[in-house]
């Protein structure tokens, strides 16, 4: 726990962690504080997503408006854009 639940790191742990695991190509990984308190010392909307896959890994911090469902929303939402970002730009690659 050298870095504790809520860090950019453990959200690249995670998403390398499901992709190896699943066998998957791409893995997303998520953390952050959603509230309604801060947690180890971190303020509620701060979030960390990884996405991994075969050309490499995407590391995003965000501050997101301390509201839970927007965070809830806002996170997934961007996480997901993210992964089509990285699927369009792999699909454009030369063979």
């Amino acid at each position: 726990r050298q870095h504790g639940a809520v860090s950019q790191e453990t959200a690249t742990a995670m998403a390398r962690t499901i992709a190896h695991n699943l066998g998957a190509d791409f893995g997303i990984g998520i953390t952050g504080v959603a509230g309604p308190l801060e947690e180890e010392g971190k303020p509620v909307g701060l979030m960390y997503v990884a996405i991994t896959g075969p050309a490499g890994e995407k590391e995003l911090q965000l501050r997101v408006p301390p509201r839970r469902i927007t965070i809830k929303r806002r996170i997934s939402n961007t996480a997901l854009i993210e992964l089509n970002r990285m699927v369009n730009e792999l699909d454009q690659a030369p063979d």
